[in-house]
């Protein structure tokens, strides 16, 4: 069939539902994330953002004609359906604010930034009783040395690259590093045990290529399973370079983790963008009443940070 043999209401037709089949598709690519690693990668990480366009196509659509109406609400419940799963899955938990919480900061510095000031500017308003850093380099040792005078206790693992992590904090603490293999360089997160509540700063490698795909989703189902075999309060917090709606994701949900943001939408990465931006840096917690937000002032780093307030059980 050629296209300059219809009629212009006979192109518009083929358009429209072309356009819907491809929507549609498109949606559905993602569920074939098992065997293929690209869908989780270009298409689950982007649920949001289809699902944002079948809304906006059954919009024109229903200006245009409604014959198109039940093809584009049928793109939508899609979306919805393999959104709302995962959504109500990790719904957030209730959050009683009984006694003192435990505020926590988790930040990607981004190894190349060099903007110490406006870190520390940020650490100093949140006034955080943990702070975890990822991407923590030698020279980020330095730029944050000043941190020890508030902070009583820590650890600081630093790398050169994207993979050093540090936890500071105002109580203290024991600390179990998680890492792919015997390498120390292969680091995945520090868990950082409190008396009520463990604290898993966290950052698996980014899914870029087939390998990696497989290693950061072999790094959060060790994360989930950390959790689970330790039985405690848990949160977990960090960039999981995944997001919630990710293949990734499932362990996590399986060992009753949960989101603390309220809303769908977080936008993380990159810092500032909400067009292409998708939510990569969590706070996930377990046995544990929390809310968290995504605040993106300008660190010189390309996440948003991610502050979190925290009621452990029996606290």
């Amino acid at each position: 069939m050629r296209l300059d043999r219809l009629s212009a209401r006979g192109r518009m037709k083929f358009i429209i539902w072309g356009g819907l089949i491809l929507l549609a598709l498109a949606s559905a690519t993602g569920l074939a994330a098992n065997w293929i690693w690209e869908a989780d990668l270009y298409f689950n990480h982007f649920r949001v953002q289809l699902l944002c366009a079948s809304l906006i196509a059954l919009l024109v659509v229903s200006l245009i004609g409604r014959r198109f109406v039940p093809g584009a609400l049928a793109v939508v419940a899609l979306n919805v359906a393999l959104l709302g799963g995962r959504m109500i899955a990790m719904s957030p938990p209730d959050a009683h604010a009984d006694g003192a919480s435990l505020r926590i900061l988790s930040l990607n510095l981004l190894a190349e930034n060099k903007d110490g000031e406006a870190v520390l500017s940020l650490i100093t308003q949140t006034d955080a009783d943990v702070v975890v850093a990822l991407e923590f380099t030698p020279d980020w040792a330095q730029a944050l040395a000043s941190l020890d005078e508030t902070y009583s206790h820590s650890v600081q693992r630093p790398q050169k690259g994207y993979h050093g992590i540090a936890i500071w904090a105002k109580k203290p603490f024991d600390v179990e590093a998680m890492t792919l293999g015997k390498r120390t360089e292969n680091l995945v997160g520090l868990r950082a045990r409190f008396a009520d509540v463990d604290v898993y700063g966290v950052h698996p490698k980014a899914p870029i290529t087939e390998r990696m795909w497989r290693g950061n989703r072999y790094s959060i189902s060790m994360i989930a399973d950390a959790v689970t075999t330790s039985g405690r309060p848990s949160v977990v917090v960090g960039d999981f370079n995944a997001t919630a709606w990710s293949r990734a994701f499932k362990p996590l949900v399986q060992a009753g983790l949960k989101r603390t943001y309220l809303s769908p939408f977080n936008p993380t990465f990159p810092a500032g963008d909400w067009l292409r931006g998708i939510e990569i840096d969590h706070m996930l917690v377990k046995d544990v009443a929390a809310r968290s937000r995504a605040t993106c002032v300008e660190t010189g780093s390309d996440h948003c940070a991610v502050i979190g307030e925290v009621w452990p059980v029996g606290r």
